[in-house]
């Protein structure tokens, strides 16, 4: 599978810089999935889960109190207000 960088930050630190295959946000107007070579774009995020398929096919849940997401066809940037690794 094709794989991805995923950059999770928040004005304390950064959590997690690491290969991913897929990512699913709670997006402004719903939820939404990230793939390897998305077309770039930026969107506003609200609170809720992330999923995240990791580079070893391994689901990991964080939950996010809100922010911002930016998609390039290599890398994925959570801007975050805060954020839990639930697992």
């Amino acid at each position: 599978m094709n794989t991805f960088e995923l950059e999770i930050v928040t004005s304390e630190k950064v959590y997690a810089l690491r290969k991913i295959i897929s990512i699913n946000v709670p997006a402004q107007k719903g939820r939404l999935t990230v793939l390897a070579r998305h077309e770039p774009f930026v969107c506003s995020l609200v609170g809720g889960n992330v999923e995240i398929i990791n580079a070893d096919n391994v689901e990991e849940k964080w939950m996010l109190d809100g922010g911002y997401m930016s998609v390039t066809p290599r890398r994925v940037t959570l801007l975050a207000t805060s954020v839990k690794n639930e697992g």
